[in-house]
């Protein structure tokens, strides 16, 4: 997994509470964006996916930027959807990154049930 914060002004370290774009490292021959987004609320059941590609509604579009966030564990942590940086006066309907289980698939998902995340640099 790559991480790019958002804002590249003061140096390029991700930082907590601070949006920023996730991909997965793909191969060159992927043709397709690794790059999560948020995907659109389902009519019905109301959920909110996790997919990949870019979110190309408008220039600097919102699903495309998470963040990290410290849970009460010390070295756990969350991912969360919440683009404040990107729009700061936007009003997002938030919510935490986390998996839900349909037909014996794992997805990830906003309000799924949090998954708790821990780093290791290499």
């Amino acid at each position: 997994v790559v991480l790019v914060p958002f804002s590249h002004h003061d140096d390029d370290e991700v930082r907590l509470n601070r949006d920023l774009r996730i991909a997965f490292v793909a191969s060159s021959s992927c043709a397709q964006s690794s790059q999560w987004r948020l995907g659109e609320k389902d009519a019905t059941s109301g959920r909110r996916l996790i997919t990949t590609g870019a979110d190309d509604r408008t220039i600097g579009a919102p699903g495309n930027f998470f963040r990290i966030v410290q849970t009460q564990t010390i070295g756990v942590y969350n991912i969360q959807w919440c683009p404040t940086e990107v729009c700061s006066t936007c009003k997002f309907e938030c919510g935490t990154v986390g998996v839900i289980r349909e037909n014996g698939k794992i997805l990830l998902a906003l309000d799924g049930g949090a998954l708790p995340i821990v780093f290791q640099k290499e």
